[in-house]
């Protein structure tokens, strides 16, 4: 990806352009560095600094996030190289931390009529938790396993603690299988596998969003509340998924972003997201994205302590969270008993751990079946 300043040309004088790099999931470092007049290109990494002076001698810096284009990631991805039993198709899944269902349908409600009643999303009515906080419904969605079946990971554990890359994360398949895979979460403070447990070693996808947060949120301060200079850092946020997705247009993509910023500690202050929230739906099918990707807009719980929570419906709703399944039109025409399947289920209960079973079999899918009860969790 290139990044074009041209048009500030007018009135500044240089760009002084570094990346930020990763070292871990708690540390960047300062990458390669240039001075530019017009544009660059992104080498190491999807974030960069730019200071900018103007020709009155008064500066500008910010924090950037764009998708670099990496062609080691072209070499070794490709649809050439999904398995032929494949769904074929992409998968885009997009989170909000303490929304249940009902607080989705209230706070963004203009986001919500858009899925249902334009792109014919299928809503699980009876969508529960089977644990407590983000983890424990993230990491069934993410492994098919709960936390206690896995590696130990948790940071007081000391050396006995391994890091996250352990666990058997659905994004591994979709890279084993020739897809190009991003996870972007933005609450470093509070990310889901480093607030609790040891966090990645190695960058769990392709494209990995943390760096670029834990690079600005010391910074959250010097900006207005709740943007990056004048731009409202969930509506950055939404970029980054919009520019995977059109960076790589043409490869097998899954993506996970999950967004926890304006839901996480108040009830309403989502609302401010649900014409942005839209308008991200919007371009998504306007793009063509929609007509081979699976899109999955969910929440990981309802609310766990807002003043809600004191009363018999906030009690209810931190246990329903919201899951909505957007299928493409090949996949309806292709597997319609599966969809058929998915209708069903909106009624029934369902968890964290049956909803990854769709997720982690698009890439191998050989149609639909009777669940057996004797398993835990079998694919909706």
């Amino acid at each position: 990806m290139t990044i074009g300043l041209a048009k500030l040309t007018t009135l500044t004088t240089c760009f002084h352009v570094a990346e930020v790099v990763r070292e871990n999931d708690y540390v960047n470092r300062r990458g390669l560095t240039t001075t530019t007049h017009d544009s660059f290109t992104l080498v190491n990494s999807d974030f960069y600094t730019v200071a900018c002076t103007a020709k009155d001698g008064k500066t500008w810096s910010n924090t950037v996030a764009g998708i670099r284009r990496d062609e080691d990631v072209r070499a070794s991805t490709g649809w050439d190289k999904v398995p032929a039993d494949g769904l074929r198709v992409n998968y885009l899944m997009i989170g909000f931390d303490s929304l249940s269902r009902n607080t989705f349908i209230r706070t963004l409600p203009k986001s919500y009529a858009f899925l249902s009643d334009v792109l014919g999303a299928q809503v699980l009515e009876g969508y529960n938790i089977v644990g407590d906080g983000t983890p424990q419904q993230l990491i069934p969605i993410l492994t098919g396993k709960t936390e206690l079946e896995l590696p130990e990971t948790r940071r007081r554990m000391g050396k006995q603690a391994q890091y996250v890359n352990s666990y058997p994360f659905v994004w591994d398949d979709f890279k084993k299988n020739g897809y190009v895979t991003m996870f972007a979460e933005d609450q470093p403070h509070i990310g889901t596998f480093t607030y609790r447990l040891r966090g990645f070693d190695a960058p769990p996808t392709h494209h990995y969003m943390r760096p670029f947060f834990v690079s600005v949120y010391p910074e959250y301060k010097d900006h207005p509340k709740l943007c990056l200079r004048n731009t409202p850092r969930h509506k950055v946020f939404f970029r980054y998924i919009e520019d995977f997705m059109a960076e790589y247009r043409s490869e097998p993509k899954f993506a996970f972003a999950f967004h926890s910023e304006l839901s996480h500690d108040d009830f309403n202050l989502v609302s401010v997201a649900d014409n942005d929230l839209l308008a991200l739906l919007t371009s998504l099918r306007d793009q063509g994205h929609l007509n081979d990707t699976i899109l999955v807009l969910m929440s990981d719980h309802g609310h766990r302590f807002t003043t809600i929570r004191s009363t018999q419906q906030g009690k209810q709703e931190e246990r329903l969270p919201f899951m909505a399944l957007v299928l493409p039109q090949s996949v309806k025409d292709s597997y319609p008993s599966a969809v058929g399947n998915v209708r069903v289920n909106v009624h029934r209960l369902t968890t964290p751990l049956t909803s990854t079973l769709p997720c982690r079999t698009s890439s191998t899918f050989s149609g639909a079946r009777l669940g057996q009860l004797t398993e835990r969790g079998y694919p909706l």
